[in-house]
């Protein structure tokens, strides 16, 4: 992210709605992304304040992971202004650049920031990571845990997955892990789709374990022979 702005671009009541919506534009080698709101009461001059909120970065930034941010950023100024007239007060709005610059620096610095902004608001935001759509889950599929499994919080995924968990091993397949789990076959595999999603396992074919094991047991019995 180059910068944050708000003021730049205005917005134009014809574009603004009641839902927050991202707007685009493409400049000078730099892609904006804004929030066109609109906030109508008759305390505003013309019955409305209008004011949109964007990001900028390079053209060619993929701005998928940005526009959540936008948003939600732009739902914390709106629920501000309709609490306090944060923005339509002068003294309050002047609390705006440094806000938008330390969340600037924060968010470039760690992908995510926390900033209180009063008493009773803190802004919370983080970056999400683009991810891959995981691969579609094969009842012959064996899922293998990617780090050591008592690394994992069992506590913090569903309760599907947390019945399935004890009976991921690296050697039984989907559909096995539904049998001794008692669960139902479909629910394991998105269990474990799920899973594949957030790299906390990965899946193997059960014939290249049956080959494994074969030939584990192979080599032992040529060992224990040469003994």
């Amino acid at each position: 992210i180059d910068y944050l702005i708000t003021n730049i671009f205005s917005p134009f009541k014809y574009k603004c709605t009641s839902t927050i919506n991202i707007s685009k534009a493409t400049a000078m080698g730099k892609k904006l992304i804004g929030c066109p709101v609109c906030i109508e009461h008759k305390k505003y001059s013309r019955n409305a304040l209008l004011f949109n909120l964007g990001l900028v970065c390079d053209a060619q930034t993929n701005t998928c992971a940005l526009e959540p941010i936008v948003k939600k950023l732009s739902g914390y100024l709106t629920t501000l202004e309709l609490e306090s007239g944060f923005i339509s007060n002068e003294d309050s709005k002047q609390k705006l650049l440094p806000i938008m610059s330390t969340l600037l620096e924060e968010l470039n610095a760690t992908g995510a920031c926390t900033l209180p902004i009063d008493a009773s608001n803190t802004i919370h935001l983080k970056l999400i990571e683009l991810r891959k759509d995981p691969p579609i889950v094969q009842e012959y599929d064996v899922p293998v845990f990617t780090q050591c499994k008592d690394h994992f919080i069992k506590s913090q995924w569903d309760l599907t997955t947390q019945q399935i968990l004890p009976y991921i091993d690296g050697f039984r397949h989907i559909q096995k892990i539904s049998a001794e789990a008692d669960v139902e076959l479909n629910l394991v595999r998105i269990a474990v789709q799920n899973l594949l999603y957030y790299d906390v396992v990965t899946l193997v074919s059960i014939y290249q374990v049956q080959n494994q094991t074969r030939t584990v047991t192979l080599y032992l019995r040529m060992w224990c022979y040469h003994l």
